[in-house]
């Protein structure tokens, strides 16, 4: 055989000596690892993939079903309509109503107890404009993905500290020094701040974002400064806290 210069010639092969019980074994390992990986893949994956990806789960809907019938049972959210499904531990909650409904709906379902104890995540989805089909009336179509609870598992832990973080907050001078620095031309109409405080969702602790018509503005800038500080100097955060989202407004009032 001629060799060429510089070139490594390949290995020659070995046959395994391994045992039966050995490739058992690492078979095995390789396996559960393999099991990890897609338990790891499937948590990262947002909630309308998991809906999408399980099998439909009637029984699961019932107890929700209890509670968001209680829910929008309120002379305001007279008119509006939804619909839930649920495959495996996602529901897909489809809510009809008009604007002035969509902020009490969202503020009810992200802050009710009863709910919230039922539900460990959830995820709001932008609003599509449309009419109603009998009045013509202007409605907007949503969707609402939760996540069901484990069960025995506290899931109001990190709702509350979002709950007191945001109470706190507002109460602070923050706000009101912010809006002082809204432009004359920005003093008249929307002017509220779209809020998301989430924790330990995007790793650990607290993350705040800012938007709305004002967010880059220079008031929508300082609430944004403002609520990180304050997050950063609320309690320390540990990693057994349940993860939580809240959706909120704030009105900058000058």
């Amino acid at each position: 055989m001629t060799r060429v210069p510089g070139l490594a010639s390949a290995p020659t092969p070995r046959a395994a000596h391994g045992s039966l019980s050995e490739c058992e074994h690492a078979l095995s390992e390789s396996e559960r690892h393999l099991v990890d990986l897609r338990t790891r893949l499937w948590e990262t994956l947002p909630l309308e993939e998991k809906f999408a990806a399980s099998a439909p789960d009637p029984a699961a809907e019932a107890p929700l079903r209890s509670e968001l019938t209680r829910l929008f049972a309120v002379p305001e959210l007279a008119g509006a309509e939804w619909t839930l499904e649920c495959r495996g531990s996602t529901c897909q909650l489809q809510i009809v109503s008009n604007d002035a409904q969509r902020g009490l709906w969202m503020d009810r379902l992200q802050t009710d107890e009863a709910l919230r104890k039922q539900t460990r995540e959830m995820s709001f989805h932008a609003r599509h404009p449309t009419n109603d089909q009998g009045s013509g009336a202007p409605v907007s179509e949503n969707q609402v993905y939760l996540r069901t609870a484990e069960a025995g598992v506290d899931q109001l832990g990190g709702q509350k500290f979002l709950e007191t973080l945001w109470t706190s907050f507002k109460a602070s001078s923050a706000p009101g020094e912010c809006a002082a620095l809204l432009e004359p031309s920005q003093r008249a109409g929307d002017r509220t701040l779209l809020i998301q405080l989430d924790v330990n969702v995007d790793g650990a602790g607290v993350h705040s974002f800012v938007g709305g018509v004002l967010g880059a503005t220079r008031a929508g800038r300082c609430v944004a400064e403002r609520l990180a500080a304050h997050a950063t100097a609320a309690p320390a955060v540990t990693p057994d806290l349940p993860k939580a989202v809240l959706y909120l407004g704030l009105e900058l009032a000058p």
